[in-house]
């Protein structure tokens, strides 16, 4: 195993643990963007924010660069991004009613892994 990658496996793992308490998650944000990840990520393993966003974009390089390459990123208890394969169909304007034909394409997507499911359904439930 490269440098790199084991570089990659440890922080990743730093990152994810650093918004995936769900139940912190939902209570103090209802979106996380790059900044405020960065900055969580910062906080919770003591790096500065340059060194954060470094690490995040190292993460958001390899995620992006193992998708377009045709892998599979899978996070364990989180869920996995696959790229799908759309095949070429005939479609129509919706304006005019014209047939067009759409090109084959490929689309990442992404699946709720069982974990974080079960632990949003949990939460959910709690407010009843």
């Amino acid at each position: 195993m490269k440098l790199i990658d084991c570089y990659f496996a440890s922080i990743s793992y730093a990152v994810i643990t650093a918004f995936y308490d769900v139940d912190c998650f939902f209570r103090e944000y209802l979106l996380v963007n790059k900044s405020e990840l960065m900055e969580r990520l910062s906080v919770k393993s003591g790096i500065n924010i340059m060194q954060a966003e470094d690490v995040v974009n190292l993460i958001y390089r390899k995620m992006r660069d193992a998708l377009v390459g045709g892998g599979r990123i899978e996070i364990r208890g989180f869920g996995s991004f696959v790229v799908k394969d759309y095949p070429a169909y005939q479609g129509r304007n919706p304006k005019t009613g014209e047939k067009i034909d759409v090109p084959n394409k490929k689309l990442p997507f992404f699946k709720v892994g069982k974990e974080l499911k079960e632990r949003i359904d949990k939460y959910e439930g709690s407010e009843e």
